[in-house]
Parts: structure tokens; C-alpha cells; sequence
């Protein structure tokens, strides 16, 4: 369970349902132990929030090793693939607030979007200061492989039009 309070700036239509509270997300991830550090590994998610029970944004992660396209430098050009590691979301966002479940629930997902958009780049961030690290630890001369376990690519993010909204 993570709760985040992300300061986030809402439409002015918006603003007056939350009555001068900040907006603070309790996101609940479940899977099974048996599946932890294996792949494919899915989790389930359901995000609930302080500000009323109308609003809840429930679904499933897949990470799994799957074929990714290697771009060249036109985005639209494929040059090939190579195993990566791709990610698939599918949910459900559903705001019952007469009027304004259709805005919200568009804002949030395009939120969702957003966050699982930079995964790619955080990730990449990690990996190569993971690999700067490790490299600064091997000794002078070095030629091998220090780190024992399958290279992998971020490609794009799969299934993220899966993720929608729908105004209840």
C-alpha cells in the first residue's frame, strides 16, 4: 500500500468538490508471492482517494520479456527487434460525480498515461547508474561480465491504450 499527496493543480470546476483538502491517492497492489521476481509477473492495483468514494481507478500490471522495436532515428522507422521488457497496464477509472466523472476521469487517465510514459527513462536512468557503479568496482583490465543475468531493452510501453475511462 502507498498513499502519495501529489500537489497536483485541478480544473477550477474541479477545485470545490474537494472543499481546501490536497488530493491524496491510496494505491493498493496485490499479487501472488509465487510469481515475485519471475516473469511474466502481474500485480492488480486499485487507487482510491481522500476525497470521496465516488472515485476509484482499479486494473492489472503485466511485466513480462517480449520482442521491442529498435528505432532509428525517425521514430517511425524500425530497424528491428531485441528482447526487452515491455509493460501492460489495463484498468478501469470510474468518477460518479454528476457532471464532472467524465472530466476526471479523463484527467486521471491521462495521468496514468504520463507516469507509465516516463518508466522507460527512469528506468534507464537506474540501469545505467547501476552499470557506472559496477563498472567503477571492477578491477583495472577488466573484460567480462560482472553482473550474471540477461541484458534487457526498454521498448514501448505495450498495451497503454488500454487504459480508458468511463463515465458512470
Amino acid at each position: 500500500v502507498v498513499r502519495t499527496v501529489p500537489g497536483m493543480k485541478l480544473p477550477r470546476v474541479v477545485r470545490p468538490v474537494l472543499r481546501g483538502k490536497e488530493v491524496e491517492f491510496v494505491d493498493t497492489r496485490t499479487f501472488l508471492q509465487r510469481d515475485k521476481g519471475k516473469l511474466p509477473f502481474a500485480q492488480t492495483f486499485r487507487t482510491v482517494n481522500n476525497i470521496t468514494e465516488r472515485a476509484s481507478v482499479a486494473g492489472t500490471i503485466v511485466i513480462d520479456r517480449a520482442p521491442v522495436p529498435i528505432r532509428g532515428p525517425d521514430p517511425s522507422m524500425v530497424m528491428g527487434t531485441m528482447m526487452g521488457t515491455v509493460i501492460r497496464v489495463q484498468g478501469e477509472c470510474v468518477v460518479r460525480i454528476a457532471g464532472l466523472g467524465g472530466k476526471v476521469e479523463a484527467i486521471i487517465v491521462q495521468n496514468l498515461k504520463n507516469a507509465y510514459g516516463k518508466l522507460p527513462d527512469i528506468v534507464g536512468e537506474w540501469v545505467a547508474t547501476r552499470e557506472a557503479r559496477v563498472a567503477a568496482t571492477r578491477p583495472e583490465g577488466f573484460t567480462g561480465r560482472s553482473v550474471p543475468g540477461p541484458s534487457f531493452a526498454l521498448g514501448n510501453l505495450g498495451a497503454m491504450d488500454d487504459v480508458s475511462s468511463a463515465d458512470v
